[in-house]
């Protein structure tokens, strides 16, 4: 994967299968820890978005930018 916010992307969804799974968690800090991790997931893929976004208004070239 080109970019290493969509390769920890993917990291983090399998966290989320994992938490998802385990049977041996308490229901209410399953949510809690799904949760954070959604609100994780969902700035990563704005991240991932705005970036595609920046790449594209620049022709092709990336820029670094800090948030």
């Amino acid at each position: 994967m080109a970019n290493p916010i969509t390769a920890a992307l993917v990291t983090l969804d399998g966290c989320l299968d994992a938490v998802r799974e385990a049977t041996d968690l308490e229901p209410g800090l399953r949510a809690k820890l799904l949760g954070d991790l959604a609100v994780v997931a969902e700035g990563m893929e704005r991240a991932i978005v705005s970036a595609d976004f920046h790449e594209l208004v620049n022709g092709g070239e990336a820029t670094q930018r800090h948030v």
